[in-house]
């Protein structure tokens, strides 16, 4: 009979040790999900990005200058393609990209990009410059209606050193709209040659859209020039001679224009230094657009081997979401 008591006694301390572990692992969890712990800053845009995907709403626009794309050594090739699989996400269906040399920088840049070559649509001409300008789009996601290159005739024929690249997109259950991927000239820091041609491309998009079916309108690219708050956070920020390109737009007529992302975007030692990568849109894309900056600088620096000398570019990325 002490036996059985015993055996009874013990069952039921267990019983009770069991209901409180469960208790206590119940009010754990409730609480977790009741106070969840701050999400860090670079955490931040991903949360975003998942967030906007499972909305569906919305897909992601990335501009990059990927630095004279062409006979890429190994050694970068391969920190390259680690970078483009962290930056370039599912979310991303189209990419203004500067600074392919040549049609086989074409394809090398193709090759990693994800899914490869035959994920994607290009928009792109091998042109005498060396620093060819180019527009992708994900097949399934985005697709070309028109493209071509600006100021290829008329009187404007040279008006740009690096040939801009312009594609009229239509997202799948989206709006279209007139995507231009540029590159004004740098000329060792002398701001004159990317004034002119800044002016020219405004004179373009004055005519264009005139048009009320062509007022959708992203210029994405390397400017050289900052944004007015960009040039503050910038190296260069105390230069007189280096003008916002605010300051262009407003000299050329104040056309309702929008200059986007603010942080340094240069990284000659692969470190922040210059505001010089942006989006610019006309008023009716900017309502479109949410979420401009500069992509996780972690993103590139974590795809370079530490201490070694190949660098995937010397500019960052910059990305925006954009409603359909």
């Amino acid at each position: 009979m002490a036996s059985s008591r015993g055996f009874k006694i013990f069952a039921w301390l267990l019983a009770i040790a069991i209901i409180l572990l469960l208790v206590l692992l119940f009010i754990r969890l409730h609480s977790e999900r009741r106070a969840p712990g701050p999400v860090s800053a670079q955490s931040a845009p991903a949360a975003e990005k998942a967030a906007s995907s499972a909305a569906g709403g919305a897909y992601e626009l990335v501009s990059w200058n990927v630095q004279t794309f062409g006979n890429v050594k190994p050694e970068r090739l391969e920190a390259a393609r680690r970078a483009y699989a962290a930056v370039i996400s599912t979310m991303v269906c189209v990419m203004a990209v500067q600074e392919i040399a040549n049609d086989k920088g074409l394809a090398l840049f193709e090759s990693g990009l994800p899914g490869g070559p035959t994920a994607w649509t290009a928009s792109f001409s091998d042109t005498p410059d060396s620093q060819d300008n180019a527009i992708f789009v994900r097949k399934g996601c985005a697709s070309i209606k028109a493209d071509g290159l600006l100021f290829q005739e008329g009187p404007d024929i040279n008006a740009a050193r690096h040939p801009v690249r312009w594609a009229r997109i239509s997202s799948e259950g989206g709006s279209d709209f007139t995507l231009l991927s540029l590159h004004l000239s740098f000329e060792g820091g002398n701001t004159a040659a990317a004034e002119r041609e800044m002016d020219a491309v405004l004179d373009w998009l004055a005519v264009y859209s005139k048009d009320p079916a062509n007022r959708d309108v992203v210029i994405a690219g390397d400017f050289n020039l900052p944004s007015r708050q960009g040039k503050a956070l910038s190296a260069r920020g105390k230069s007189a001679s280096w003008p916002a390109v605010e300051e262009l737009i407003e000299k050329h007529g104040g056309q309702h224009l929008t200059v986007l992302v603010d942080e340094p975007t240069s990284r000659p030692k692969g470190v922040p230094q210059n505001n010089y990568d942006h989006f610019v849109v006309t008023d009716s894309m900017l309502a479109r657009l949410a979420s401009p900056r500069r992509a996780e600088i972690a993103l590139v620096d974590g795809a370079e081997t530490p201490g070694g000398r190949a660098r995937v570019s010397d500019h960052y990325p910059v990305e925006a979401l954009v409603s359909k």
